[in-house]
C-alpha cells in the first residue's frame, strides 16, 4: 500500500488535507518557538521550516530557525540518534538545551 492509497481512504474525496497542517492551523500566540530543521533531510525541505518561520513572524509570533548543516543530523537523526550524543558533540542538541535555558 503506498500513501496516497492511505491517505484516499482516511480522507473523503475533496477533502483538503492542506487545512489540516500546522502552518494552516498557526495562530496568534506568545509561546516562543525555536525551530531545528536539517539542510540535508530527506523527509522535511528546509523551505518548509522557513516558510512556518515566516508564518509565525507575520502573526507576531517569536519564532527562530537554527538551520542545522552537518550531514549527519537529520529527521530520523532527531527522532532517535541526536541524545546519544552530548551538548558538546552536537551543535542542534546544545542549540536546543541553550535556547530552553533562556526561556
Amino acid at each position: 500500500m503506498d500513501i496516497s492509497t492511505l491517505l484516499n481512504q482516511l480522507f473523503p474525496k475533496g477533502y483538503d488535507r492542506t487545512q489540516g497542517e500546522p502552518l494552516a492551523l498557526m495562530e496568534k500566540s506568545h509561546i516562543p518557538m525555536l525551530l531545528i530543521q536539517s539542510e540535508h533531510d530527506g523527509l522535511i525541505d528546509f523551505s518548509c521550516a522557513q516558510k512556518f518561520m515566516q508564518k509565525a513572524e507575520s502573526l507576531g509570533n517569536k519564532c527562530e530557525l537554527y538551520s542545522v548543516i552537518d550531514k549527519k543530523n537529520t529527521h530520523s537523526w532527531y527522532t532517535a540518534g541526536m541524545f546519544l550524543e552530548t551538548r558538546e558533540e552536537n551543535k542542534g542538541l546544545d542549540k536546543l538545551f541553550s535556547w530552553l535555558e533562556e526561556l
